[in-house]
């Protein structure tokens, strides 16, 4: 794999209006989707949005930060009302027919889009020498362990400007923001290459007829400002305030370098417009397509944008760019999503299930017996009196002290009965001491035993040859082998409380012999006879103590088994609930996993044909599945492990309760492991595993959907339209991918990388192109006649340029006969047409510098002929024509006021006159005839407007 360059062009993204908006956010999601750029922006690229009303951006999930979007504000009615105070605005706006906005927006209106822009240049001038200086700082050049500034020398800064020129705030403010952006790189000795991202009326569907009706008025408006600027008539020139405004060399310049025209010619999806423009941006930002050292960018002005040289638009500039965009992709976002629920699926059945052995039909058993065994819960007698041996864990009887019949014999008979009382008491108390401190192992027993219980199921639950299933068994049946225990501890506690009620009965019946034997005369009693009762009425209270204190340890016992029974009823509860979670889990996950999805679009909802064209079929997905996963046994121990998985040992009883964590738990642990997974996979072995050349299908269709989306027709300028084709791929540029794309696309195309493995992206661009040449340029012109007389529709204002935007329209009519003649006539005077005597000859000259000296072989004049009429044929087809008429225009204009100019022509008429009268051919007087011919109307249209000038003066007083 190709090494991996860290070099980045310093790059400013601008989005002005809601469409500028729209499309920065999606190109910042972009970065942070792109593992490559570490999930973020990097900071040699910045991104702005500039808008009127925050209330009017469209509401739902806000990448931008506050530093990324810029608001401005004013209140036009009150500027409007006050613009004496505004030298800067009056020199241009419109009060006479603008004089207030609806709302905090523009309401459609670019006047008050560009107002708005000049009240705040202050901040946006800021804003932008911020930006500039943090994406050209000189910590980027020798950047560790980050994105550094490419190194070429001199290299310029990519600054992208997004708006449409259907609205008011965008489509206002669009040419100031590129001639402002030149004016201050300039003065940071700075140069910018702008790309013009502008979004066509008819990319903005989705309004009402009457907005829809205002949005192709602006943007025929917008395009003829533009096309004036990009043609370069005129100079920009613009002053915002007493420190700023455009210098001489910055508003020579085009205001872009790329103009890109983004109409709906072949999409009509407003979104996907938007995000096909945010995927073409983000290529040229964050691939070779930029002007650096590896691309080609650099030469395409030398090759497209030469000016048209034959036909009716000859000498018109083809400043105008279309591109197209198109990707293949391995939808790693999508498969994961359907191999989680796949996985999860086959997780959650194995988890479930336990390997089946014929040998150990019941596997459990075996954790039963050591469960039983390692807590004493086994038999340790045999007969009747059988025992539990985890009884001794509470109190071997050993412990209780029993009194015993000493030196009787020496005791009077008078005294025994006290003996024998005294006896008792010391047995009793021993009991009743030794029952305190039972109480107390009780409750450590029982805690052993629940421990002992809770680290039994947490390593059932962790073992992957176990299953919940397996729980269960083993729950269910300790739960009967309890019942079964603690049917033993009743009985065994019948059985002792029966022992001691005998021995009682016996203790009282020697105590009522040796009562009866001690109340007897002196002579009649026998001593040895009261020592015998006396001594079996001790042995008998002591045995029926022994027993009451065995039957006692039957019953305390039970009641640790009580203890540990409602553990395993509540644990089986847990475990009955977690198992009906995983097969309610294993069915929903069922409804979106390979099975379903076979039958259906692998990539869903998010599939459009642009963009994301799969190249994984649905019929691929269980052997994809399969392939890179494999044999699946080894992952149900990393899905229930504690360090990558769901940690289900000590989970388990949480996951019971909360279903909802258990299934996003359960998706996020497939998810997580399947990206890793899903990563190694390239698009390029994917399709080759296939075994069919899916490599030249995959080729054919990135070739087919990336040409230009929106072709500045091509049927109209076929040969004028410059193509470059760049293909986007991944970190390979070896691949086969390249190889077939290249057969389809010729040799006119540059291969760069992505940086992506999941996509093959192409990105066609189209340059050279006139700004008519698009489709509904001529809907879009009825439109804007229909408006300009009721409605203020331009900017950049006409009173600025002394022009009538309406002479420029989108689509130039041919110059009539009579229009060329005119022009020839009105060059000489103004000085665009000279004559230089040569060697006896008159030789004619056209210049565009009348009042630079005319010197004969400059390549910057133009030979015309050795008389008028041989220089007249050439002067029709001469290459700048349009730009001569306009410039001859002006150079009318600027002779003063309606007298001034009416003055000139009457003496240019007096001339030609003059001049015809001398003339003995027949040819010259026609041709001087139909000069004058065609002098006198523009000579008669001034003085209607001289006359109707004075007669509004009149009526003001």
């Amino acid at each position: 794999m190709a090494a991996v360059t860290k070099e980045l062009i310093p790059s400013l993204v601008i989005g002005l209006g809601g469409t500028g908006y729209q499309v920065v956010k999606i190109l910042k999601r972009k970065y942070l989707d792109s593992a490559y750029f570490g999930n973020a922006v990097p900071e040699l690229i910045r991104l702005v949005t500039i808008d009127q009303d925050p209330n009017l951006e469209e509401k739902g999930e806000d990448l931008l930060t506050t530093h990324e979007k810029i608001y401005i504000t004013a209140d036009v009615g009150a500027v409007v009302a006050n613009i004496e105070q505004h030298p800067y605005l009056k020199r241009w706006y419109p009060a006479h027919a603008v004089r207030e906005s609806i709302g905090p927006g523009a309401g459609q209106v670019r006047a008050v889009g560009r107002l708005r822009l000049f009240k705040n240049m202050d901040l946006l001038r800021n804003v932008l020498e911020d930006r500039l200086r943090k994406i050209t700082d000189k910590k980027h050049i020798d950047a560790d362990g980050a994105f550094r500034m490419a190194k070429a020398k001199d290299a310029d800064i990519n600054v992208f400007i997004v708006t449409s020129v259907g609205g008011g705030t965008g489509s206002g403010m669009f040419l100031d923001m590129a001639y402002i952006v030149r004016e201050v790189f300039r003065r940071e000795k700075k140069r910018a290459i702008l790309h013009g991202y502008l979004f066509m009326p008819d990319a903005l569907a989705g309004r009402t007829d009457e907005e829809n009706e205002r949005m192709n008025a602006n943007g025929a408006a917008a395009l003829r400002e533009l096309d004036f600027f990009m043609d370069r008539k005129e100079r920009f020139k613009a002053e915002y305030s007493d420190g700023f405004k455009i210098s001489e060399q910055s508003g020579q310049e085009k205001p872009f370098n790329f103009c890109y025209l983004v109409s709906d010619v072949d999409v009509n999806d407003r979104l996907l417009l938007q995000k096909v423009t945010a995927e073409q941006i983000f290529h040229i930002m964050g691939t070779a397509l930029t002007k650096d050292q590896q691309s080609v960018m650099a030469n395409v002005p030398a090759k497209a944008f030469l000016k048209i040289t034959d036909g009716q638009f000859k000498g018109k500039e083809r400043n105008y760019s279309s591109f197209g965009v198109s990707s293949c992709v391995f939808p790693m976002e999508r498969l994961r999503e359907i191999f989680s629920h796949q996985l999860g699926c086959d997780l959650l059945e194995m988890i479930q299930e336990f390997p089946k052995d014929e040998k150990k039909p019941k596997p459990w058993d075996q954790d039963l017996d050591d469960f039983l065994h390692m807590h004493g819960l086994i038999r340790g007698l045999e007969g009747q009196e059988q025992d539990l041996m985890a009884i001794d864990r509470l109190s071997t009887i050993q412990e209780l002290k029993t009194s015993v019949a000493v030196n009787i014999d020496n005791i009077g008979v008078s005294d025994l009965g006290k003996v024998v009382v005294d006896c008792n008491g010391v047995s009793r108390r021993s009991f009743q001491d030794l029952a305190k401190r039972i109480t107390g192992r009780k409750a450590e027993l029982i805690a052993t035993y629940l421990d002992g219980l809770n680290r039994g199921l947490a390593q059932m639950f962790g073992d992957p040859d176990k299953g919940v299933r397996y729980v269960q068994k083993f729950l269910e049946s300790l739960k009967v082998n309890l019942e079964e225990l603690r049917g033993l501890m009743k009985r065994g506690r019948d059985f002792y409380q029966k022992k001691q009620t005998t021995a009682m009965e016996q203790a009282r019946a020697a105590e009522e012999s040796l009562r009866t034997e001690c109340d007897k005369s002196f002579l009649l009693r026998s001593r040895s006879l009261c020592r015998q009762y006396a001594e079996q009425s001790i042995k008998a209270a002591n045995t029926a103590i022994v027993f009451e204190f065995k039957a006692d340890l039957q019953e305390w016992m039970h009641e640790v088994l009580i203890a540990l029974a409602q553990k395993v009823d509540e644990s089986l509860v847990k475990v009955h609930r977690l198992a009906g979670h995983i097969e309610r889990l294993e069915t929903q996950f069922q409804k979106r996993s390979i099975e379903v999805t076979l039958g259906g679009d692998v990539n869903g909802a998010s599939q459009d044909y642009l963009l994301n064209y799969s190249v994984v079929k649905s019929s691929d997905l269980k052997g994809l599945y399969a392939g890179f996963l494999g044999e699946l046994a080894p992952y149900e121990a990393v899905y229930i492990g504690v360090e990558q998985g769901l940690d289900l040992a000590s989970k388990w009883g949480y996951y019971s309760e909360n279903v909802e964590l258990f299934e996003r738990d359960t998706l996020k642990f497939a998810s997580r492991f399947l990206e890793k997974k899903l990563n190694e996979v390239t698009i390029e072995e994917f399709l080759i595993s296939k075994g069919h050349d899916y490599i030249a299908d995959i080729g054919e269709n990135l070739a087919k959907k990336g040409k230009p989306l929106w072709r500045l027709d091509d049927n109209l300028f076929p040969h004028h339209v410059h193509t470059e084709n760049f293909l986007g791929v991944y970190d390979r540029e070896g691949t086969r991918l390249v190889e077939h794309v290249a057969a389809i696309l010729g040799e006119n195309f540059v291969t760069v990388s992505t940086r992506e493995p999941h996509r093959v992206t192409l990105v066609q661009t189209g340059h050279g192109a006139p700004l008519f040449a698009l489709s509904k340029i001529e809907d879009w012109e009825s439109r804007y006649r229909r408006y300009r007389d009721i409605q203020y529709l331009h900017a950049v204002t006409g009173e600025e340029y002394g022009i009538d935007w309406h002479d420029y329209p989108l689509r130039p009519n041919m110059f009539t006969e009579q229009e060329l003649i005119r022009y020839f006539t009105l060059a000489r005077p103004l000085g665009f047409l000279q004559m230089q005597t040569e060697k006896d000859k008159n030789r004619y000259y056209l210049t565009l510098e009348p009042s630079r000296a005319l010197t004969p072989g400059d390549p910057r004049n133009t030979f015309l002929g050795d008389d008028l009429i041989a220089s007249y044929d050439r002067f029709k087809g001469y290459e700048h024509i349009r730009k001569l008429a306009h410039m001859i225009n002006q150079a009318l204009y600027q002779r003063g006021s309606y007298q001034d100019q009416l003055e000139f022509l009457e003496s240019e008429i007096s001339r030609l006159k003059s001049s015809m009268a001398k003339l003995a051919s027949p040819s010259y007087q026609k041709f001087f005839q139909e000069q004058i011919t065609a002098v006198v109307p523009v000579r008669d249209d001034l003085a209607r407007k001289k006359t109707l000038s004075e007669l509004e003066r009149d009526l003001a007083r």
